[in-house]
C-alpha cells in the first residue's frame, strides 16, 4: 500500500468530509467499505475491481480533538503557514487507482482550496491550482 496525505490549515467537519467520500464513491461505482471492515483501521474505504486489478483507497480523517494537538512532527510550515495532517489515504498502486484518486483530489480540493496534497515523503505539497495547471508530478495528473 502507498500513502497520500491531505493537509489543512483548519479542521473540517469529519461527517461532511465522509459524506463527500461516499458521494464520490457512489458516483464512481465504488463499493463503500465501512470502518469496521477497512484493511488498515481507517474511517472508510472505497473498493472496485477492474479486470485483474483492484482499486482500494482507504481514508483516515484526523478527529477534531486531535487535529492541532498532534506532536509537532505531524504538522508542517508551508509558505509561512502551519498546516496539519488531516486526511491520510492508503491505496493500492496501479494506474486505475491513481486515476480515481486524482479525480477525488480534484473534487475535495475544489471544495476546500486551502488544502494541499502530498505523498508519504511530505517534501512537496500541491494545491488545487497547481493540479489544474499540471504543475505537479505524474501521480497527481488525471
Amino acid at each position: 500500500m502507498r500513502n497520500k496525505i491531505i493537509v489543512s490549515l483548519e479542521h473540517r467537519d469529519k461527517e461532511q468530509v465522509l459524506k463527500k467520500i461516499i458521494e464520490f464513491g457512489k458516483k464512481n461505482k465504488f463499493e463503500i467499505i465501512p470502518k469496521e471492515k477497512t484493511l488498515s483501521s481507517g474511517d472508510m474505504g472505497l473498493n472496485k475491481g477492474i479486470d485483474n486489478d483492484n482499486i482500494y483507497i482507504e481514508f483516515s480523517i484526523t478527529d477534531k480533538d486531535e487535529f492541532k494537538t498532534q506532536h509537532i512532527s505531524n504538522s508542517s510550515v508551508i509558505n509561512g503557514k502551519r498546516y496539519y495532517f488531516y486526511i491520510w489515504i492508503d491505496h493500492t498502486k496501479n494506474v486505475e487507482t491513481y486515476h480515481s484518486m486524482n479525480k477525488f483530489f480534484n473534487e475535495i480540493l475544489s471544495d476546500y482550496p486551502d488544502m494541499l496534497v502530498t505523498d508519504e515523503t511530505c517534501k512537496n505539497f500541491y494545491s488545487f491550482e497547481q493540479i489544474k495547471k499540471k504543475q505537479v508530478p505524474e501521480w497527481l495528473l488525471v
